[in-house]
């Protein structure tokens, strides 16, 4: 299955029922938590992300009565995953980044020596496009 089909199967859990009341979206959230848990558990990170992704989907991040009806336990184990999530995303788009930015740079010094020779002006479209990347994805620290 594809984690698509399972975010969207989670999505109807969610919202397949318009009687659901709060309460029992709350339930349902709850027992995606434990899904997840039972994945980390055995490993299977991929299906924890996906379930991860699911529940902070805008369809499901913004049913705010839900989340205030979610177990003080549940909530905080749900919370504690999302830093982490963020953590490891952020993470990987910085070794991602900086992987590309290596590649960039050795490209653009042998395009440099080429350019030296046939007198051509280097293109800067990869830098900006990685810096660009790293803008859209890091946090600021500065207030």
């Amino acid at each position: 299955m594809h984690d698509s089909t399972v975010a969207n199967c989670i999505l109807v859990t969610f919202l397949g029922d318009a009687s659901m009341t709060a309460q029992d979206r709350a339930r349902v959230v709850e027992l995606w938590i434990r899904v997840a848990e039972e994945c980390r558990g055995l490993g299977n990170f991929c299906s924890l992300h996906t379930i991860l992704s699911a529940l902070q989907s805008p369809a499901i991040a913004r049913l705010q009565d839900t989340w205030g009806q979610v177990s003080r336990e549940s909530s905080r184990t749900w919370k504690k995953w999302v830093r982490r999530e963020k953590r490891v995303s952020r993470e990987l788009l910085v070794q991602e980044a900086t992987s590309v930015l290596k590649t960039a740079e050795r490209a653009r010094q042998g395009a440099q020596e080429r350019q030296r020779q046939q007198g051509v002006v280097p293109s800067l479209v990869t830098f900006f496009h990685s810096l660009e990347l790293l803008d859209a994805t890091m946090e600021d620290y500065v207030e």
